[in-house]
């Protein structure tokens, strides 16, 4: 493991989904959208995720309206798409709309605290826009000082850009920011190729969910530290002389 900097942080760049909020806290036990969706609007699961899967490069990468994706599809399968089937497809993501409304208590007020604090507050996250359409509205969104969806700037971790992009806004060097994320996407150990001066593993929900055990423990090898709670991150700011 790197030894992270003693740079005095002066942001800290949260990831989004499984981070901060999980949409998982407003939907049936084992909901996942790829066999959502298809399930919903009586698809093929198998040619479904194979093309989810194959478009998702493009997908994060472009404000396109994911509707616009779905006839994508069916006009690939040779079907219609009716409006009984954009309204199934749309009640897919409302967990992930009920996520961003409403936020677990000491998420807000963390984020919140680390604001009052002085430090910069940055978001990075992979996403299309449809998993973000209730961001402007989200208690989250005051609190941040940057936002980055790739969606927007066309930058996806683990690219470099998607790093830069952020930091640029928030107007710090990397080695003056901390970087919190529960590891997808090999967001990690991108974080610390870009020169975050602390790399910090969220494990608390995907520990709650029950992801496989060896995979958050090679997440958890990939950071400088690990928490379980947001409100963690107060400890580790004060050893580095932060908030």
């Amino acid at each position: 493991m790197m030894a992270p900097s003693t740079e005095e942080p002066l942001a800290v760049v949260f990831d989004l989904w499984f981070t901060l909020i999980s949409p998982l806290d407003h939907a049936e036990p084992g909901f996942h959208s790829v066999r959502a969706i298809p399930s919903a609007l009586g698809l093929d699961p198998v040619l479904f995720r194979e093309y989810w899967e194959t478009s998702a490069p493009v997908r994060i990468r472009q404000p396109r309206l994911l509707s616009d994706c779905l006839a994508e599809f069916f006009a690939h399968v040779g079907r219609d798409v009716t409006d009984d089937d954009l309204a199934r497809f749309d009640a897919v993501w409302h967990p992930f709309d009920r996520a961003l409304s409403s936020p677990r208590v000491e998420v807000t007020e963390t984020l919140s605290a680390l604001a009052a604090g002085g430090l910069r507050l940055g978001l990075l996250s992979n996403a299309h826009e449809r998993e973000i359409r209730m961001w402007p509205g989200s208690p989250l969104a005051r609190h941040f000082t940057a936002t980055s969806f790739s969606c927007h700037s066309g930058h996806a971790k683990p690219e470099a850009e998607a790093y830069r992009h952020v930091l640029d806004q928030l107007g710090v060097p990397a080695n003056a920011a901390v970087f919190v994320g529960d590891g997808d996407s090999g967001e990690l150990v991108a974080a610390r190729a870009a020169g975050f001066g602390l790399t910090i593993f969220m494990r608390g929900f995907r520990a709650e969910q029950g992801v496989d055990k060896e995979e958050v423990e090679a997440r958890a090898r990939q950071a400088d530290a690990i928490i379980d709670r947001i409100e963690d991150l107060f400890p580790l700011l004060r050893d580095r002389g932060g908030s």
